[in-house]
């Protein structure tokens, strides 16, 4: 997925340094913490089960300068649409996408913390979300107000000799059970609707971190332009856990 280049303060700088630096964070993915991770997924570590291939949203796509962003019924109404015209279950969209046209409504767009730092998962309300990895929970909260995570947690994976963290977020809150480590394969949690899950279109938010300044970045799902250099120790493509 590439990113368009915006009219913004900071893109003043072009379409070469901007695709620079995003090039750069995309390839600096740690190989290592990748390799580690596919070693120890097996066929039953995926995210959503037996719903098959999933459909590409593209949120750069300049229809969204028209869509009423901020009627989330509408927007719901619109994602099931897409899906079934293109006969999906469920969709995906990606990591550092630029959101501005979608993020219209909210302070980030003020901010111009743009480039979606995670990934999501667009499927129905209470779909059920699969532990890929054994994995230790180190924070479990609730965001119920507008533009916040919903539901979330945040999880520490130890693999061999790799550590990184995972932020699951937009989650019902009732599925946030009292459990502080889980095996591969079993269902943890459940996508949320818009009225727990911080006012968002069904969906869940995965991001990726390393340890780097990561009590600083744990709860910023966006960044913009200037961020990038930093980003990149920072903040993983997380599609490595994905399996469908």
């Amino acid at each position: 997925m590439t990113i368009d280049n915006v009219n913004s303060p900071e893109n003043t700088v072009g379409n070469q340094e901007e695709n620079t630096a995003i090039n750069n964070i995309r390839s600096n993915v740690s190989g290592h913490i990748e390799n580690t991770v596919y070693k120890n997924l097996s066929n039953s570590s995926i995210l959503i089960k037996q719903m098959g291939e999933p459909y590409f949203f593209d949120y750069t796509d300049p229809i969204f300068s028209e869509l009423p962003i901020r009627d989330i019924a509408f927007m719901q109404n619109w994602n099931e649409k897409t899906l079934r015209e293109n006969n999906k279950q469920w969709g995906i969209a990606w990591y550092l996408e630029d959101r501005s046209l979608r993020l219209r409504w909210t302070h980030l767009l003020e901010e111009w913390r743009v480039y979606h730092l995670g990934i999501d998962i667009i499927a129905p309300t209470w779909t059920n979300i699969f532990s890929p990895l054994a994995w230790e929970v180190i924070e479990s909260a609730v965001e119920l107000w507008s533009a916040g995570y919903g539901g979330y947690v945040i999880i520490r994976y130890a693999l061999e000799d790799s550590m990184f963290y995972v932020l699951y977020g937009h989650l019902n809150p009732d599925s946030l059970h009292n459990i502080w480590s889980i095996n591969p394969g079993e269902v943890v949690w459940e996508i949320g609707s818009p009225d727990v899950n911080g006012w968002w279109t069904t969906h869940l938010h995965m991001q990726a971190f390393t340890w780097v300044d990561f009590e600083e970045w744990k709860m910023k799902g966006y960044c913009s332009l200037k961020d990038m250099k930093k980003i990149r120790t920072i903040c993983l493509d997380p599609s490595f856990l994905l399996r469908y």
